[in-house]
């Protein structure tokens, strides 16, 4: 895989997850931002604002997803189409043995048309992607915390995805973001800003849990000390809209 296709799909990821609030003072001052870049532009004589895509729902714009509004479709220089279609800040954990593992956020994200011809490549070949075509990946953003004085291991604490929906996600096949902890978890220590990026056929907002299956945790010398589990993560009433 390319270094180019996990250097821009982390940023995205991150961006996504870490600024995607949709308060309504936080709207106001976008839409306060937009008029304002709006009048500048008439000022130098341009004819429109920004330029806007043929049925009027796709807005071309070097925009932040920082920025982005939950819902809006924008073109940018990275992608011809890209819509954040939910966010949910969950804040959830379950217990893997010595670990805490720590649902953070979650975020559905759909994009279409990646201009990059060596990202292109690199989705079409591994994860699924064909050009012109809507690509959904959800991405999870979590951490993971040792709260024990034993050094462990554990292949993945975030193994196997089960949406509400019925569809079944094999992370450790299909994670393009590429941002997973280390296997080893160091005695007391903890890792942040993880995230994981995978395709997915449901329609986000019939998505209202995902149950999460794990890997073991074993000691350094292969010891089994904790069996795989599952949690489940509940998504409804807590969408960032």
């Amino acid at each position: 895989m390319g270094k180019l296709l996990s250097q821009l799909l982390i940023i995205l990821s991150i961006v996504i997850l870490s600024a995607c609030g949709t308060d309504s003072a936080k709207s106001a001052d976008i839409e306060e931002d937009k008029a304002t870049k709006a009048a500048e532009q008439k000022n130098v004589g341009e004819d429109e604002p920004k330029e806007q895509k043929e049925g009027a729902d796709v807005i071309e714009e070097d925009i932040s997803l920082s920025e982005a509004e939950i819902g809006q479709t924008y073109s940018t220089p990275d992608f011809e189409k890209i819509t954040v279609d939910k966010v949910v800040d969950t804040n959830q954990h379950y217990d893997l043995g010595p670990l805490k593992v720590n649902i953070e956020k979650v975020a559905f994200v759909t994009f279409e048309g990646i201009k990059d011809e060596y990202l292109a490549s690199d989705m079409e070949s591994y994860y699924g992607y064909s050009d012109n075509e809507p690509y959904t990946y959800l991405d999870i953003n979590y951490s993971v915390e040792n709260r024990s004085d034993q050094d462990v291991h554990s292949y993945a604490p975030i193994y196997t995805l089960i949406l509400s929906t019925g569809e079944q996600v094999e992370v450790s096949d299909k994670d393009f973001i590429l941002e997973s902890p280390e296997w080893e978890y160091y005695a007391n220590a903890f890792q942040t800003d993880l995230s994981l990026g995978v395709k997915v056929k449901s329609d986000p907002e019939e998505v209202t849990s995902i149950r999460i299956v794990s890997e073991s945790v074993d000691t350094l010398d292969g010891e089994e000390i904790q069996a795989p589990v599952e949690a489940e993560i509940d998504l409804e009433e807590k969408s960032e809209k």
